[in-house]
């Protein structure tokens, strides 16, 4: 797309001199209230605060010094590009640059604010896979439904539930009205990271 004003004539040297309209394939808007009005396709002329810029599509890029010079430097690039020998086979810079990744993530993990929930199950970071439901998954990590993490996002308007604690995987499993036939006892503070493990570990609590 080229931004130009003026008559047409005048593309290779333009100057900005005021105009009256926007123009884009079937579009027309009209810049002054003067102007007369549009195909019943045009939608309703927007309050411009700039009005010296005609903005429109072009079919080539002759004629067009800054639009040539784009073209002639993207055919150079693909005909001249410069070329670049790797020293090492594809796999082992793929797995060195993998093994990177996963170091900097290793260091980056036990220090961030976010995923503390899971920090608490999974204290460092590794590629194979928990196996976790996503019963499990949403327990852990505290996501939905819970009222604590829809609260975050502000999908609603209190963190509490009907009974007036807050709403989160511990409250849920431990003290919750809603889940007494399959309640757990809830842990101290200090040991809801070995809670967390060792419900994890039950087969029993699993199911529950």
């Amino acid at each position: 797309m080229y931004c130009h004003s003026g008559d047409p004539e005048e593309h290779a040297t333009p100057t900005f001199s005021p105009t009256t309209r926007w123009q884009h394939h079937k579009f027309h808007l009209p810049l002054h209230p003067s102007e007369g009005s549009t195909s019943t396709s045009t939608p309703s002329s927007p309050k411009f605060k700039n009005r010296n810029i005609l903005a429109r599509w072009i079919k080539a890029h002759v004629g067009y010094p800054c639009n040539e010079e784009a073209d002639t430097l993207a055919k150079t690039a693909i005909t001249e590009g410069v070329v670049v020998k790797a020293l090492k086979p594809r796999y082992e810079l793929k797995q060195h640059l993998q093994e990177l990744i996963f170091k900097k993530w290793k260091n980056l993990f036990p220090n961030r604010n976010t995923g503390r929930s899971v920090h608490k199950v999974v204290e460092t970071v590794y590629l194979k896979p928990a196996l976790w439901r996503r019963e499990e998954i949403l327990f852990v990590t505290g996501h939905r439904p819970f009222l604590s993490f829809l609260n975050h996002f502000h999908l609603s308007y209190s963190v509490s539930c009907t009974f007036a604690e807050v709403d989160g995987p511990i409250h849920k499993a431990t003290s919750c009205p809603l889940t007494l036939y399959w309640r757990i006892r809830k842990p101290s503070t200090s040991l809801e990271s070995l809670w967390f493990q060792r419900v994890l570990e039950n087969l029993n609590s699993r199911k529950k």
